[in-house]
């Protein structure tokens, strides 16, 4: 787990606004026992995955593709070439959805209302004993 306390203390808090904002659907099948801890979250979720992330065109249609993802220091992280469809319209919509794909064995877990960063393309870790750590190595 890369999450400093300040990681931790926010992620705890969307978490909580997420589950207080639950339906009463997802309530009836998603019990308080079956809830997971922050830290069995950020966990469960550290290393690369892939994420179906769906942006919005200019008329309002979404697009979904996948990008390969990290989750570091309690967020969703992921790339693209600056001049992609995909980056034009984080630009203008910043406003994403995303999908984490499940790993072998493991439940797809959805984001909703993600914002991305506009003004990075990419996310680069120039750090490597960050990368080894991030890579198992």
């Amino acid at each position: 787990m890369h999450e400093s306390p300040a990681d931790v203390a926010a992620l705890q808090e969307l978490l909580d606004r997420s589950y207080g904002a639950a339906g009463s659907h997802l309530l009836r099948i998603h019990t308080p026992e079956r809830r997971l801890g922050v830290e069995q979250v950020a966990e469960r979720l550290t290393g690369m995955c892939l994420l179906a992330l769906a942006t919005v065109t200019a008329d309002g249609r979404p697009v979904v593709g996948p990008v390969d993802g990290i989750f570091y220091r309690g967020a969703f992280h992921f790339g693209s070439s600056p001049d992609s469809v995909r980056f034009r319209h984080i630009r203008a919509r910043p406003q994403v959805s995303a999908a984490l794909r499940p790993r072998v064995g493991g439940l797809p877990r959805l984001r909703p209302g993600l914002r991305a960063d506009r003004r990075r393309a990419h996310v680069r870790l120039r750090d490597a004993a960050v990368r080894r750590r991030l890579s198992g190595g």
